[in-house]
């Protein structure tokens, strides 16, 4: 969904362009960083963009904080350190699913996965493997089978 997405954004303006102005319609505010964090990121200002999509993301955006937490993950040129690396993009991953858990991504539901099954072999907390199969099972039901613990 997210590559389809950065297509969609990459190589067709009409899509890219009618997708903002309904963000916008519904709150200007958020569709505006929304629009900036994307036009950022198209002109390969990382640091911005993510700016942009943490201040939009703060207002509640599924998608905003589902692109804050990837590039948290990507982490081109370093702009975030590694210590918090990996609590940034837990963070807003698990965010863009709970505040729409029907329409989760694929890729955060995974993500989230990887924690909590990492989180179970340092502790072996049960709870910790039963949510990273809940997880697994519903990024895979979602279309990604990609898996990368099972």
């Amino acid at each position: 969904l997210f590559e389809l997405l950065i297509y969609l954004i990459f190589f067709s303006n009409q899509f890219f362009l009618s997708w903002a102005k309904y963000v916008a319609e519904k709150t200007s505010i958020n569709g505006k960083y929304m629009n900036e964090g994307a036009l950022s990121y198209k002109d390969d200002n990382w640091a911005l963009s993510i700016v942009f999509y943490f201040m939009s993301s703060s207002a509640g955006s599924q998608t905003s904080n589902f692109n804050v937490g990837f590039l948290c993950e990507e982490n081109p040129r370093n702009l975030i350190a590694n210590y918090i690396r990996e609590d940034c993009m837990t963070k807003f991953f698990n965010q863009s699913i709970q505040i729409n858990p029907k329409h989760a991504d694929p890729y955060a539901l995974n993500k989230i996965g990887d924690y909590h099954y990492s989180e179970y072999k340092r502790n072996r907390n049960i709870f910790d493997s039963q949510k990273a199969v809940e997880l697994y099972l519903n990024a895979f039901v979602k279309g990604n089978q990609q898996v990368s613990y099972l």
